[in-house]
């Protein structure tokens, strides 16, 4: 394959750029992977035992998805030295990037936007209010405009001498019309208004609940899950703002890559900590929202704390004559005589 100078110095820098987008993806794909296993246990001891309701079907979500989206992309945006058909290759993008990306996202947001819900303690009409809004900003981003540029994307064609000689699987034929660029530009700011609108719902709520009590912002943000509801809404506004300035569709841009990671692999990590901590709440307003629509009402496990600690102190009881034999778990700690001659003891 001959090559002129020009066609060389646009291969290697081609081939820097899309070095330097897999170490960046490589890092969160082991970030996620550490998370999820230094964080098995409490999963089972947290959600395993929940009904099948709607936070545990989110969590499932937020939780599996990144590990999917993970195992299908390795093997074909990865030099692995083996050449896949060029139809895989097509389907493997689709079910990436087209699908399970998206479910990403989508579970994410409306954990977060389920989440606000019940800090506000607001009526069922508000939630659907909210529902409504969000569902016709995302059909908005995700359906024509969205899917254009990800069906043009997925073209493949036969491996190439070049992609076969360097390990890659797939040789994309990276030919997307100017109006697939201009859908997704529009996809982006529509993404950038739906981010928008939750940012400021989480403001105004925690705006609220910061006004009516006397703790500090810090107590309050601790409480009531803030750092991961802002961090999330911060993340997903940086993806969205890059995603509407983007002045061409290339996964060698470094910013658009360093904001994909962080939407596909941290979104996931800060939206399955935030239902965590909602699921272990004692707020009462918040509580019984979220036995409503998330999880199943807690266990009152501090009955059983605190019959543990009180237990010497309630059971004061003096035991008479055979009495005494049915208190012989109990420590006696002095034995004294009655006036009546009947010996009584004192736990």
């Amino acid at each position: 394959m001959d090559l002129t100078p020009e066609d060389l110095e646009m291969i290697t820098q081609g081939f820097s750029n899309s070095t330097n987008v897999e170490y960046i993806f490589l890092a969160y794909y082991v970030t996620y992977i550490y998370y999820y296993l230094t964080t098995l246990t409490e999963e089972m001891s947290v959600i395993w035992p929940q009904k099948l309701k709607t936070g545990k079907i989110l969590f499932l979500l937020t939780r599996y998805s990144p590990l999917l989206l993970i195992a299908i992309r390795l093997p074909v945006d990865y030099r692995t030295f083996s050449v896949l058909p060029h139809q895989i290759c097509t389907g493997l993008y689709l079910a990436s990037d087209g699908a399970i990306s998206k479910v990403i996202i989508v579970s994410a947001e409306i954990a977060l936007l389920l989440c606000l819900h019940a800090l506000l303690g607001a009526r069922r009409r508000y939630l659907a209010l909210f529902i409504a809004i969000y569902t016709g900003l995302t059909l908005g981003a995700y359906t024509v405009p969205g899917y254009q540029i990800v069906i043009q994307a997925s073209h493949t064609s036969p491996i190439s001498e070049l992609d076969e000689a360097l390990g890659y699987p797939c040789t994309w034929d990276e030919d997307i019309s100017q109006s697939a660029r201009n859908a997704l530009v529009a996809a982006g700011y529509v993404s950038l208004a739906k981010v928008v609108l939750l940012a400021a719902l989480a403001l105004a709520i925690f705006a609220m609940r910061y006004r009516g009590q006397s703790n500090s912002l810090i107590y309050v943000i601790r409480r009531d899950s803030g750092a991961y509801i802002f961090s999330l809404t911060a993340i997903r506004f940086g993806g969205a703002i890059v995603s509407a300035l983007r002045s061409r569709y290339a996964y060698s841009n470094i910013p658009d890559a360093t904001f994909s990671g962080l939407v596909s692999m941290i979104v996931p990590i800060l939206a399955s900590r935030l239902l965590i901590n909602m699921r272990k709440t004692k707020e009462p307003v918040a509580l019984s929202i979220i036995s409503t629509l998330l999880f199943d009402p807690p266990q009152d496990s501090s009955d059983s704390s605190e019959d543990e600690f009180d237990d010497p102190v309630a059971e004061m009881v003096q035991y008479q004559g055979l009495g005494r034999k049915k208190a012989s778990g109990r420590m006696v700690s002095e034995t004294r005589p009655t006036q009546t001659g009947v010996a009584t003891s004192e736990v």
